[in-house]
């Protein structure tokens, strides 16, 4: 997979749910993995609007009015998050003001970007949970397992009514 086509999917999934509009602050983690380093590298590329404004944060807070928190997350740890809040028997967290462009991306996709901008990263170390490696398992023998996770994710989180 190319860069313009890792942007063309960032581009989509932005443009699809309507994640970004005038006059907003986009906050980013001030974090080294590839996630955070090339969501912010992307969308400051991409997005040319002089009403946005762009700040780096050092914690997870809950965005003020027209602020929304920006997450580096990919397609694996999305599923793996969503996964472990079903197996725990959690009630689905309903995120507002928190954009994620790369759900639809992978780990290995995001690293290649990086790499191409040459942006420095850390890999952060996979918590090592049995579900982890049952869906690395399950991954290689289907390999859509990821997008089915997500996209029923979604589909849950829109009949639930907010």
């Amino acid at each position: 997979m190319s860069i313009k086509d890792i942007e063309k999917k960032a581009r989509k999934e932005i443009r699809l749910k309507k994640l970004i509009s005038k006059n907003e602050t986009l906050l980013f983690l001030k974090k080294q993995d590839p996630g955070s380093i090339a969501v912010f590298h992307m969308l400051k590329n991409m997005l040319k609007d002089p009403s946005l404004q762009f700040k780096t944060i050092e914690k997870i807070r809950n965005p003020l009015k027209n602020e929304k928190l920006v997450l580096g997350i990919c397609l694996e740890e999305e599923a793996k998050d969503y996964m472990k809040e079903f197996t725990e028997d959690k009630k689905p967290k309903i995120e507002k003001n928190i954009i994620k462009p790369f759900i639809r991306i992978k780990l290995e996709e995001i690293k290649k970007y990086c790499d191409a901008n040459k942006l420095k990263y850390e890999l952060k170390k996979d918590e090592e949970y049995a579900l982890s490696n049952f869906l690395e398992e399950f991954q290689k023998k289907h390999p859509q397992t990821y997008h089915s996770i997500i996209k029923t994710k979604e589909i849950l989180e829109s009949n639930i009514k907010i």
